[in-house]
């Protein structure tokens, strides 16, 4: 089969000339067949009656006229909305998974232990961390109450907002404003406490709370807060945690910066480097972490973005937000490279990608899976230079046939040691092909 495939389609023309040549074949079986067949099967002649009532009953009949009201179809449609008319708005941040990248592996985008927002609240499997939230507001009341703050500006707080919490979700919630408050209150106020306490910013007193005990909880925890459909605004935690005024010394992002840690391992100079961004949830917060925001980081450096008027030049560069797809290209980058196992082994050896799965095969699994119908517009990814360039490097050149037969000759010892007693061999025998004919005409004299 490879050397079917070199021979009949190694080049555009000879891929042309093997099709056509295919279809000249299968037009020339349709012909010899069209031709043979009324010799074998003679067409049936029908009278002139037959052929008449034919006719008449090949007529479609005329359909009858159908009533619609045009102003039925459109009225507005009473059911809850699955992708409101502004989801494509900027302010609109939380969004359900494609189905295409959902359906292929569902659970590794719910939360394990914990549902924060509406998307995944009252769920079976999330009740029993969903019991300790009202534990966890009651403490934190408790610490505002000592401060002499009162607890009620919570509630205040969160009301206000609710315009710019609800816009922030791409459906309709079907939540009174009530239910709404309810559960940003709760769900809020559990992730503040959660970054209070493991920050060290407020001491909790109960040695044994569970969620802080138990070596398993907190990871989960962590791990469900990055998820895309597990989030709640921004500007809804730090709502929270400038009512709550329980500590002043530090941001929310650096409480944030702290919890997550435990999870990411990065130096405390690279947080501090984080803490002034601005972000739409926990989430868009880490991804900007590892994104650079190039736009802000050009306006924090003094250069100023303007339009530029009535221009038709393809220089003419406009900016509309900050989003990127960083991270779409560096998943599709490395689906391109890791598609075998071995590919996951070579990567690892050479110490450019670290393994925490435990095998090489799972780590391609999880790379081929997540890189699975991903839509990628390579023009504008940051990784398009270097699809262009190792696309170009590895498809032409001496340099590509160097590398192959190195690979294939000298790739381990074994084949090294194979090819290097096949040269010898070949050399070995040239040389005996040299002295047997150089005896034959230049025989030894005898002495």
């Amino acid at each position: 089969m490879p050397r079917f495939k070199y021979t009949y389609f190694k080049s555009p023309w000879a891929c042309l000339s093997s099709c056509a040549a295919l279809i000249l074949l299968v037009l020339t079986m349709f012909q010899a067949f069209f031709t043979a067949y009324p010799y074998f099967r003679p067409p049936k002649l029908m009278d002139p009656q037959t052929q008449q009532n034919a006719a008449e009953n090949s007529h479609d009949p005329i359909p009858t006229s159908v009533v619609v009201d045009i102003h039925s179809l459109t009225s507005e449609d009473t059911d809850l909305k699955l992708l409101r008319e502004t989801a494509g708005s900027e302010s609109c941040c939380i969004v359900r998974i494609p189905h295409s990248l959902a359906r292929i592996n569902p659970i590794a985008y719910e939360p394990k232990i914990v549902s924060i927002g509406p998307y995944h609240h009252g769920k079976e499997h999330l009740k029993m961390a969903q019991q300790h939230k009202r534990r966890f507001l009651k403490f934190l009341v408790a610490k505002m109450q000592e401060k002499g703050t009162n607890p009620q500006e919570l509630i205040n707080a969160v009301s206000t907002l609710e315009g710019d919490i609800r816009g922030s979700y791409s459906e309709d919630l079907g939540l009174e404003s009530e239910e709404l408050v309810e559960m940003m209150v709760l769900d809020g106020c559990f992730i503040l406490t959660l970054f209070l306490v493991v920050s060290g910013k407020v001491v909790c007193t109960n040695l044994d709370d569970p969620i802080f005990r138990m070596p398993w909880i907190l990871p989960s925890i962590r791990a469900d807060l990055l998820l895309l459909e597990n989030q709640v605004p921004h500007v809804l935690l730090q709502a929270l945690f400038e009512t709550s005024n329980l500590v002043t010394s530090s941001c929310l992002n650096e409480l944030a910066f702290e919890f997550l840690d435990y999870s990411l391992q990065k130096p405390e100079t690279f947080w501090a480097k984080h803490y002034s961004l601005e972000a739409k949830h926990l989430l868009d917060l880490i991804r900007k972490t590892f994104v650079p925001v190039t736009s802000k980081k050009l306006h924090f450096r003094g250069i100023k973005f303007k339009p530029r008027m009535n221009t038709d030049s393809i220089l003419d560069i406009r900016f509309r937000n900050d989003s990127s797809n960083h991270i779409t290209s560096y998943v599709a980058f490395m689906a391109c490279l890791i598609n075998e196992e071995s590919d996951a082994a070579f990567l690892s050896e050479r110490r450019i990608l670290e393994n925490y799965f435990g095998t090489e095969e799972e780590v391609s699994r999880f790379y081929k899976s997540i890189g699975k119908d991903v839509a990628l517009d390579l023009e504008r990814s940051y990784l398009a230079k270097v699809f262009e360039g190792v696309n170009e490097y590895s498809s032409k050149g001496f340099h590509v046939h160097c590398a192959e037969f190195v690979h294939t000759h000298f790739d381990s010892p074994w084949t090294f040691a194979s090819s290097f007693a096949a040269l010898l061999l070949l050399m070995f025998a040239a040389l005996q092909v040299f002295f047997a004919a150089y005896s034959y005409f230049k025989p030894p004299k005898d002495k």
